[in-house]
């Protein structure tokens, strides 16, 4: 079976039997520095190394499009690595002491000694304490179980018979199996923007309905690094009908007055 990867530019749909996340999760532990705090701060070469692991362990049409996106999952999967050692090693001990004297045997010990300074560093307990609050805001929980945001495209872009706009992603992913919404939140939204859009109908007949200005009305404009219903990694700039709306760009003009 055909696997889907999601990427900026478009659905990709993978060979058969590609199933490079065991070997990209073996590249990373091995090849990418853990002393480094972001995917963005190991160097290309290592990158490079391991995506040619990758290419000698699997078979696959290589194009600059699917490379990066094994890059993206690559740094997913180095972020997964650094938070499994801190579970594991960090949190497990109260102390800098412990920490270092039981560190992981799997990893350069000098490494995770800086590892554990920048744990426990001032910077970063600020930046977790910010980051937790957060998360403590999040009033919406997307889901599309175990199938990825680009497989749901897919299947709706089959349904629909072209590419699901992100209002008709954010009808569906917000949802459980039996249908009802995953949260209060959601569904207000939802139901918020099915009644614009029927209003505006009977308001305008004769109007093309854009329904997802409508969206962008309720929800607000995207945040920079993500797209409704797009799942991983896609940005508004990426996506060619994130562009402005009309009231979007008379307020930007109305606040730069």
């Amino acid at each position: 079976m055909e696997g889907i990867a999601e990427t900026n530019e478009q659905t990709l749909v993978t060979p058969p039997n590609f199933d490079p996340s065991t070997r990209q999760s073996c590249a990373v532990c091995e090849d990418a520095p853990i002393s480094c705090k972001r995917w963005e701060d190991v160097s290309q070469d290592n990158k490079n190394k391991m995506y040619s692991y990758v290419l000698e362990k699997f078979e696959f049409e290589e194009n600059e499009v699917r490379k990066n996106w094994i890059l993206r999952k690559m740094g997913r999967a180095f972020a997964n690595h650094r938070y499994r050692l801190k579970a594991d090693y960090y949190d497990a001990y109260d102390n800098d002491d412990d920490q270092i004297k039981f560190a992981p045997t799997t990893v350069d010990q000098g490494q995770w000694r800086q590892v554990v300074t920048w744990l426990s560093s001032h910077e970063f307990q600020v930046a977790c304490a910010r980051n937790k609050s957060n998360r403590s805001k999040q009033t919406m929980t997307i889901t599309t179980g175990t199938r990825s945001f680009a497989r749901v495209r897919a299947e709706q872009a089959e349904i629909l018979g072209l590419e699901p706009s992100a209002w008709e992603m954010f009808k569906v992913t917000p949802k459980k199996k039996d249908g009802s919404m995953v949260d209060s939140m959601s569904k207000q939204i939802v139901d918020k923007i099915q009644s614009l859009v029927t209003q505006r109908a009977e308001e305008g007949p004769s109007q093309a309905i854009d329904e997802n200005e409508i969206c962008s009305e309720v929800m607000g404009r995207e945040r920079h690094g993500r797209v409704h219903g797009y799942g991983f990694r896609p940005t508004p700039s990426s996506v060619p009908e994130k562009i402005p709306s009309c009231n979007e760009l008379i307020t930007e003009l109305e606040q730069m007055r």
